[in-house]
């Protein structure tokens, strides 16, 4: 008869010998501390991320600003014939006013047509442009260019400008938008005249470069449009009234 082995005070097996030991450790303990330390981690990225999007907001903030115009419609064409700010932004800074005033000379200056200022008007075109800017506008005046209003109009007509509204551009800086009105006189009295719609883009900078006293007269504070660009609001001329039906 076999002796029974005793297995009284046998040593129980230890996590390292028992694999099954081993597996429950990791599921009961090791796999929630990774669980655990996920989402610790995702906690901690989600707050750098909140507390981002919070201080890009807060930075945003000033730039939402709701500002009141007053828009004036002519009630013939459906053209703006003025824009103004609300009473809350009516008073202009200094500088902007010199910058309204200097991009509205230079607009009346570039697009008026009379054969008698001619000479003038070129010399303040090209006494506040650049370069590049005189040298496109010296080609449309030019004589050989048939699109140029001497080519056009020669002494037939004359051609004045009635400027409505000077703002800047929100997006652009030293950029504004001008519309203006161009009103083409016969020298027909009979001849009634017409008046067309634009609309301005300038782009202009303040920078010190050499000028004649004479120049310095006509642009004390050295503006000089870098870019230039207009184009016609309506295809058809904006109707006119005669005298007789005015009132």
């Amino acid at each position: 008869m076999e002796k029974a082995i005793s297995v009284t005070g046998a040593e129980p097996p230890t996590l390292a010998e028992d694999s099954e030991a081993r597996r429950w450790e990791y599921l009961a303990h090791a796999a929630v501390e990774v669980e655990r330390n996920r989402w610790f981690i995702a906690a901690i990225v989600g707050g750098l991320l909140a507390c981002a999007a919070v201080g890009t907001l807060a930075m945003l903030l000033p730039l939402k600003q709701l500002v009141p115009l007053a828009v004036t419609v002519d009630s013939r064409t459906g053209l703006v014939t003025s824009v103004e700010y609300a009473a809350t932004e009516s008073e202009l800074t200094q500088r902007q006013a010199i910058q309204r005033s200097d991009v509205a000379k230079y607009v009346i200056a570039r697009e008026t047509y009379d054969p008698q200022d001619l000479a003038t008007n070129e010399r303040l075109v090209r006494v506040m442009s650049d370069g590049r800017v005189w040298e496109q506008y010296a080609n449309e005046i030019s004589p050989d260019n048939a699109l140029s209003p001497i080519s056009r109009y020669g002494w037939k007509l004359r051609r004045r400008i009635d400027v409505r509204t000077v703002l800047p551009l929100p997006d652009s800086q030293n950029t504004y938008q001008v519309r203006y009105v161009a009103i083409e006189e016969p020298r027909d009295a009979q001849a009634r005249p017409a008046e067309r719609a634009y609309i301005a883009t300038v782009r202009f900078q303040y920078s010190p470069r050499p000028l004649s006293n004479e120049d310095r007269i006509l642009n004390p504070l050295n503006f000089r449009a870098t870019a230039y660009r207009t184009d016609q609001e309506i295809a058809a001329p904006i109707p006119t009234q005669s005298k007789g039906a005015a009132k």
